[in-house]
């Protein structure tokens, strides 16, 4: 079951707005609708795959791979 990172609502509990009684949704596997704006979870989401391609592309150096988990740290505002 997911489970908002924010808000902690579920699938079974899901954030209502009161005023219209609108259910949120999923922006992506952990961030629901009400908590979370789309150009920022575009940014997390595009920092998340820097930093999984640069764990596994030999290539890349282990500056690289710290260079990308700080950019994806710093994009969930860690």
């Amino acid at each position: 079951m997911r489970r908002c990172r924010f808000c902690g609502c579920t699938d079974l509990r899901g954030c209502v707005d009161f005023e219209s009684g609108a259910r949120c949704a999923w922006l992506t596997e952990d961030i629901c609708t009400f908590c979370g704006d789309a150009e920022i979870v575009a940014l997390i989401v595009g920092a998340r795959l820097a930093h999984d391609i640069a764990l596994t592309l030999p290539n890349y150096t282990p500056l690289d791979r710290a260079r990308a988990a700080a950019w994806y740290a710093e994009a969930r505002g860690q």
